[in-house]
C-alpha cells in the first residue's frame, strides 16, 4: 500500500468524549459521567479496530500521517480540539489494528465537509509521507520579544 491512503469511515464520536463536554456538579454525577466516558472510549476503540481491520483486508500498512474529515449537515461543525478529542479513541483502535504506536502519527488537519447524506459520519484518512513532517523546518523559531524589536 505504498503511496496509498487508508480511509476508515466511522460515526461521529460521542459528545461525552468532547473536550467541551459538560461536567456534573455532584460527586455521584461525576462517577456516572466517568463511567459513561469510559464505556464510550472502549466502544469507540473497538469499533475503529474492527473497521480498520476490515479496510486493511489482511494487508500491512504503516502510516505516519492522518487527517480527520468531519461531515456535517447544518450549523457549525465542532472546532478542531473537540473533533480531535472525539476521535482519540478511534485513533487508538485504528493504530492497534495496524500494529503501530499512535505516537508516530502526525495530524495533518480537520476538514469539515457539508454533506446532506453523510452528515453523521467522519473519516480517518491515513497515509505515509517521507520526511519528518515539519512544516517550517527551515525557519528558526522566534519569540514575541524578538518580533517587537524588529518593529
Amino acid at each position: 500500500m505504498n503511496n496509498e491512503y487508508l480511509t476508515v469511515v466511522l460515526p461521529h464520536g460521542p459528545k461525552v468524549l468532547s473536550a467541551n463536554a459538560s461536567v456534573p456538579k455532584t460527586a455521584k454525577g461525576l462517577q456516572v459521567a466517568a463511567r459513561k466516558k469510559q464505556k464510550a472510549k472502549r466502544t469507540a476503540r473497538t469499533l475503529a479496530w474492527v473497521l480498520t481491520l476490515q479496510c486493511l483486508g489482511g494487508r500491512k500498512f504503516r502510516p505516519n500521517r492522518y487527517l480527520i474529515r468531519w461531515f456535517y449537515k447544518y450549523g457549525e461543525p465542532p472546532d478542531d480540539d473537540n473533533a480531535v478529542a472525539r476521535c482519540k479513541a478511534y485513533l487508538d483502535g485504528a493504530a492497534s489494528a495496524m500494529g503501530i504506536n499512535d505516537v508516530v502519527l502526525r495530524l495533518r488537519g480537520v476538514e469539515r465537509v457539508k454533506d446532506m447524506k453523510r452528515w453523521k459520519e467522519l473519516e480517518l484518512v491515513f497515509w505515509y509521507e517521507e520526511g519528518d513532517g515539519t512544516v517550517f523546518h527551515e525557519k528558526p523559531a522566534r519569540n514575541c520579544e524578538e518580533k517587537e524589536k524588529e518593529i
